[in-house]
């Protein structure tokens, strides 16, 4: 749907300047905006229902939120610093060396996943962890209370894609090693199956890479207790947990 396509690109728009849409500097995105008014017209969960047929999401997919509190990100770093705030968080000032998140939790601590998200995990075959911010996307959404949980009870089948590149202020220096254990770490059980790169991209992308500060993940043979398995297509190649 093109319509769905320019509205996706116009939700990634991040606000600039000064203002209320530009608090502390960093600005919120358009998407962020959009959801937070049909939210205020049709409710937590009808505003995301309204959002998913703006954007083409098929009828059969359902979109939930981990929580519908009012909750604020805070990372402790591992020099004891904190930082509250996701944008904070995910957006360190430029050439300002930081160290390195060591946890991250919600306030207020309270904060619990919707019955609907339970339900959902217990419900599935497979629970993909998709690519994202370790620390400011993926830990983040699975910090409301019951979603561990539930994962953990789980029967099905873990997929973890591993991301290509890595995030300057949350896993400098880091492999594809580091990210699975740490999920792992964070959920308290295995990943089934690791997707992971094993190719080199062209120049250009490595040109916008080095703009943006993101470098490679590597470390991709030294993922301890895995064995390749299968390449569906390059640059992908899974991994399974060797009995």
């Amino acid at each position: 749907d093109p319509r769905a396509s320019l509205l996706a690109k116009v939700c990634r728009h991040r606000f600039e300047g000064q203002g209320s849409l530009v608090p502390d500097g960093v600005g919120h995105t358009a998407g962020n905006v959009l959801l937070t008014a049909l939210m205020h017209q049709h409710g937590p969960l009808g505003g995301l229902r309204v959002m998913g047929q703006l954007l083409a999401v098929p009828y059969h997919h359902c979109v939930l939120a981990s929580t519908l509190e009012d909750v604020t990100l805070v990372a402790e770093l591992m020099d004891s610093s904190i930082i509250r705030g996701e944008t904070h968080i995910d957006r360190p000032i430029p050439g300002a060396p930081r160290a390195a998140i060591s946890r991250v939790w919600l306030e207020p601590d309270t904060a619990a996943a919707p019955r609907e998200v339970i339900e959902a995990i217990g419900r599935a075959q497979v629970i993909l962890i998709p690519p994202g911010d370790l620390y400011t996307s993926i830990f983040a959404s699975m910090l409301p209370h019951g979603i561990k949980g539930a994962i953990r009870a789980s029967s099905a089948t873990i997929v973890m894609c591993v991301n290509t590149m890595t995030k300057v202020g949350e896993t400098d220096g880091c492999g594809v090693a580091h990210h699975v254990e740490t999920i792992e770490g964070h959920l308290g059980r295995k990943v089934d199956v690791v997707v992971c790169n094993t190719a080199t991209p062209d120049t250009d992308v490595l040109a916008a890479i080095n703009i943006i500060g993101d470098v490679l993940s590597n470390g991709l043979i030294r993922i301890p207790d895995r064995e390749p398995v299968h390449a569906h297509r390059e640059p992908e190649t899974a991994f399974n947990v060797r009995n």
